[in-house]
């Protein structure tokens, strides 16, 4: 297809075989739409994930796979299919209203089918924008139904191994190209921690007892790498600032280096600092304590 050749050729890593079991099981979901607006439909939804860093086809047939995995256990499996490859099928990340979006993607596709599942569809894709429930607030309750499997499936990436966490965490800074390293980490952090104080990232008992320990473990690891980066970042810029020459600058007293670090704050906006560096005087001791040098 003249689609997917183009938009390969911006999309090196889109695997051809991924894409082929996701256009077939497309073709299969779609029986009943004629054929001009079953491609007009593949071609939007190619375009759309394969243009992508995580948001793309990989993660679709990701919460396609869960789907299959745990079918038996909702309420219509059918609709359900329809709002895994609406969810994100618009993605905007400096957007706030991507929901809102692919419900109405969702309704323009039912105005050109005889898909009659338009409103149930439409409130899944909308309600699971906020990736919350009452189920992932209360400590002591599961949910069983279509939307807690619906957020799950897209959240349970979280829970992957550490090395595919890693490269899931990697990818999704590249879809906020928008933002410079810094503005982009207090972004994630915040996001992050989140995360930690909702009682539950999952809502239902399958993917709770399957991820949620992993999940939290693997979002904590990305927080403290984040702030060792806010760290490691402070505090080479007072080793740079306090270069003399070709040499750096010794703290031979505490006095000395509060000085430095005053002057070295007073820099820096509220945001820059405002968690993480109370680590600051602990990396600082021990470059006094190794005569200068730092480690």
């Amino acid at each position: 297809m003249a689609s997917e050749a183009s938009a390969s050729s911006s999309t090196p890593n889109v695997s051809p075989v991924l894409v082929k079991e996701l256009r077939t099981r497309w073709d299969d979901l779609t029986s009943f739409v004629s054929a001009a607006t079953k491609e007009k439909w593949w071609t939007a939804i190619y375009n759309n994930y394969s243009a992508r860093h995580f948001h793309n086809l990989d993660h679709l047939a990701h919460m396609l796979n869960l789907f299959d995995q745990y079918k038996d256990k909702l309420k219509d499996r059918y609709a359900m299919a329809f709002a895994i490859i609406f969810k994100h099928l618009e993605y905007d990340p400096k957007a706030s209203d991507d929901a809102e979006k692919n419900a109405h993607k969702l309704r323009e596709f039912c105005s050109e089918t005889t898909f009659d599942q338009e409103n149930y569809v439409a409130n899944l894709i909308i309600e699971s924008g906020s990736n919350c429930t009452d189920a992932h607030l209360s400590k002591t309750e599961f949910g069983a139904d279509d939307i807690h499997y619906l957020i799950d499936f897209d959240m349970a990436y979280l829970g992957d191994v550490p090395e595919k966490y890693d490269e899931h965490s990697k990818n999704i800074h590249q879809e906020f190209g928008h933002l410079n390293e810094t503005e982009y980490r207090e972004q994630r952090i915040k996001v992050l921690e989140l995360f930690l104080q909702v009682p539950n990232i999952y809502a239902t008992r399958d993917f709770r007892e399957r991820f949620e320990d992993a999940a939290r473990k693997n979002i904590q690891h990305e927080i403290d790498s984040l702030n060792k980066q806010k760290l490691s970042e402070a505090v080479d810029a007072i080793k740079e600032g306090a270069k003399g020459g070709s040499k750096v600058k010794k703290f031979t007293t505490i006095e000395e280096m509060r000085e430095s670090l005053t002057e070295f704050f007073a820099s820096k906006d509220r945001d820059w600092y405002r968690s993480g560096i109370h680590q600051l005087e602990e990396q600082l001791q021990k470059m006094i304590e190794s005569d200068g040098e730092y480690f």
